[in-house]
């Protein structure tokens, strides 16, 4: 049950409609950020070399870069998370009974509902996704039910890997950045405390070119689902990586709605006057709400993106009237 509850945890914070990031740009976005880090890092250790304890018994005298792994591992997972959502958000039918079979306590339920997060948030949220398998697959899963191709293996196997890390393969590069981040956060061995001569740390050369691994990686897989995936397909990327504006999408299907009501109800076209004046009040309204704007997080993005969709499902309400 407390695994449960951790992995949730995250909902509370990730969940909510006001500053949500379960999306597949924000774990790219990470990753480029800490790919900058690291290269900063490393231009800043060229001029001045961290102090070396180990007589040089060691090929990089700092432990704390092997920790990149780590993150990237996160980025891995929190792009599998976001996919997954993404997914049971679009195709709620391609959700089977093993799915369903979550040990939920009462206080995972509070947590569900005061984060304001979604059942398929809560579904992508429980599954371990601690091995490249299990990232491979999931993606695997989606693809074929929404007959997208190439494979997601497919995709990994032709990512180039960067000669410094000298792997047989992708694949294999990409289980061995798994099973040494598994090991780094769960084990304590020789190759942590033992004779310098059996510890083998990244060097910051190291975590650059797994984090462009990575990177490429998820890119690669975005690639295809901007080209293949069904166009409403929830959070889709631009061909560039950039984020697609939700909101034009939401005014397309706004107005689209709107126009077939105005033919189906009498009254609607009046009413429609009053609801569009509204609606521009309410963006100016945000538009000069500086309140919304705390430190450096903009909450009116989101805010405006509430306003529409809460005028999209009162639309849709409407047309189930008539199916």
């Amino acid at each position: 049950m407390e695994k449960t509850e951790t992995k949730l945890a995250f909902l509370t914070r990730v969940g909510d409609e006001f500053g949500g990031t379960l999306h597949a740009a924000s774990a790219i976005s990470r990753v480029e950020m800490l790919i900058n880090d690291v290269e900063r890092a490393n231009k800043s250790f060229a001029g001045t070399p961290p102090e070396d304890v180990y007589g040089g018994w060691r090929p990089f005298p700092l432990d704390i870069i092997s920790y990149y792994s780590v993150a990237y591992v996160t980025c891995l997972e929190w792009h599998v998370r976001s996919r997954l959502t993404d997914f049971f958000t679009y195709a709620p039918a391609s959700i089977t009974a093993k799915d369903l079979k979550k040990d939920a306590s009462d206080k995972v339920m509070a947590t569900l509902i005061g984060a304001n997060a979604s059942i398929p948030q809560f579904l992508a949220a429980t599954p371990n996704y601690s091995n490249a398998d299990a990232y491979l697959d999931t993606f695997g899963r989606i693809f074929k039910y929404l007959n997208i191709k190439p494979d997601p293996r497919l995709i990994a196997h032709n990512i180039a890997v960067p000669k410094v890390l000298n792997p047989a393969s992708s694949l294999e590069c990409l289980t061995g950045l798994y099973d040494g981040r598994n090991m780094l956060v769960h084990e304590i061995n020789d190759g942590n405390i033992g004779h310098p001569l059996a510890h083998d740390p990244w060097t910051c050369e190291i975590a650059i070119a797994y984090g462009q691994f990575v990177h490429d990686i998820m890119r690669g897989i975005e690639a295809v689902i901007t080209e293949k995936a069904p166009t409403k397909f929830p959070n889709k990327l631009l061909p560039d990586g950039g984020v697609i504006d939700i909101d034009d999408r939401l005014d397309e299907e706004i107005r689209e709605l709107e126009g077939e009501l105005t033919e189906r109800i009498e009254a609607f076209g009046s009413a429609l006057k009053v609801s569009r004046a509204a609606m521009i009040a309410e963006q100016e309204m945000l538009f000069q709400a500086h309140e919304l704007h705390m430190r450096w997080i903009d909450l009116k993005a989101p805010a405006r993106r509430a306003l529409r969709r809460g005028r999209l499902q009162y639309l849709q309400a409407l047309q189930a009237a008539f199916d």
